[in-house]
C-alpha cells in the first residue's frame, strides 16, 4: 500500500508544494507543483532519480511498480490532484480592476496582503482620494507596486476569490468523478489537466 505524507519546503524562495509517496518496496515517489505542472521524481532505494513531466497517472502507478487496489489508486490521484488544485490556486491570477488587464501574485502572502487591503478599503473613515499601493503585473509583464483607489482594490480581491473558488471548484468537480468511479481504468483516466465535466 502506498503511504502519503505531506511535506512543505522552502525552494527558489518561496514555498514548494511537495507530496511524497512510500513505495510498498521502501522507495519513495514525491509529486511537485513547479509553473502549473505536476513534476513527478520517483527514488529506488539507491536514491537513482528519474524525473517525469506530466505523466498520465497510469503511467505513475506503474512506475510504482505496484498493481494499486482500486482504493489505493484512488487515494493516490485524488492526492495528485489536490497538489495540482494548491499549485494552480497560488499560480497568479488576472484583473481589469485598474481598467486594462493586470496579473496579480496568489501565493499565501499576496493573499494575505490582498486580503489587508481590502479591509482597508472598507473602512468608512479612508479620506477622499484614498488609495493603496498592490503589486501587480501589466500587459507587457512588467511588475510594478501600482495605486488603487477603494474600489480597485476591492474588484481585484474579488477577482482573486472568484480565482480561488474556480479552482476549488474544478477539484470538487474532479473528486466526485474520482468517487464515482469503480474501475481501474475511469480511476487513472482523472486528472486535473482533463476536462472537468
Amino acid at each position: 500500500m502506498l503511504k502519503l505524507i505531506y511535506k512543505r519546503y522552502l525552494a527558489a524562495g518561496g514555498d514548494l508544494d511537495f507530496w511524497s509517496f512510500q513505495k510498498p518496496n521502501g522507495g519513495l515517489v514525491a509529486v511537485a507543483i513547479v509553473d502549473d505542472k505536476p513534476v513527478i521524481t520517483f527514488w529506488d532505494e539507491a536514491l537513482d532519480a528519474l524525473n517525469m513531466i506530466q505523466p498520465t497517472t497510469a503511467e505513475l502507478l506503474e512506475a510504482l511498480n505496484a498493481a494499486p487496489a482500486i482504493e489505493e489508486a484512488r487515494d493516490f490521484v485524488l492526492a495528485t490532484l489536490q497538489a495540482c488544485c494548491g499549485g494552480a490556486i497560488v499560480s497568479d491570477y488576472d484583473s481589469d480592476a485598474l481598467g486594462s488587464m493586470h496579473t496579480y501574485p496568489s501565493d499565501v502572502t499576496a493573499q494575505l496582503n490582498m486580503m489587508g487591503s481590502v479591509t482597508d478599503a472598507l473602512i468608512p473613515s479612508n479620506p477622499d482620494g484614498w488609495t493603496t499601493p498592490f503589486w501587480c503585473a501589466d500587459a507587457s509583464g512588467v511588475w510594478a507596486f501600482r495605486a488603487h483607489t477603494a474600489s480597485q482594490i476591492i474588484a481585484a480581491g474579488r477577482a482573486g476569490k472568484a480565482h480561488v473558488v474556480a479552482c476549488q471548484t474544478k477539484l470538487d468537480t474532479l473528486t466526485q468523478q474520482l468517487m464515482a468511479a469503480e474501475t481501474l481504468e475511469d480511476i487513472t483516466a482523472i486528472s486535473w489537466t482533463g476536462d472537468a465535466e
